[in-house]
C-alpha cells in the first residue's frame, strides 16, 4: 500500500496513494499531495503499466478526486515536468519549512 523512505534528520517519507482513503492521513504529521494534469497522468501510468487509454482513464475515475484530495493536504505539488524539477520542488519545501538546510 505505501512505500516508506527514511530521509535525514528523522524525516520519514510514505509514498502512499491511498493514504487519505485508509485514513492513514490522520497517522501523519502533514500530507504532501503531489499531482499532474490529467494527460500527464494517463501518459505516464499507460508507459508505467502498459495499459490503454481507456483502462487508465476507468482507474482515474474510480479513485478519490484531487479536489477532493486537496482538501486533506497541507501542500500541493503539481509534476508536470520531469523527477529532477520534482525533486527539486520537494527540496525548496523542505528547506523552506526548516526541515532540512
Amino acid at each position: 500500500m505505501f512505500e516508506q523512505a527514511q530521509g535525514r534528520d528523522g524525516l520519514v517519507f510514505l509514498d502512499a496513494a491511498l493514504l487519505i482513503q485508509a485514513g492513514m492521513h490522520k497517522k501523519v504529521d502533514e500530507v504532501w499531495l503531489v499531482t499532474a494534469d490529467l494527460e500527464t497522468r494517463i501518459r505516464r501510468v499507460m508507459q508505467r503499466d502498459g495499459l490503454t487509454h481507456d483502462e487508465v482513464l476507468q482507474r482515474i475515475c474510480a479513485q478519490m478526486s484531487d479536489e477532493e484530495m486537496r482538501r486533506y493536504a497541507d501542500e500541493v505539488i503539481e509534476n508536470n515536468g520531469t523527477l529532477e524539477q520534482l525533486h527539486k520542488k520537494i527540496g525548496e519545501l523542505l528547506r523552506q519549512r526548516g526541515y532540512v538546510r
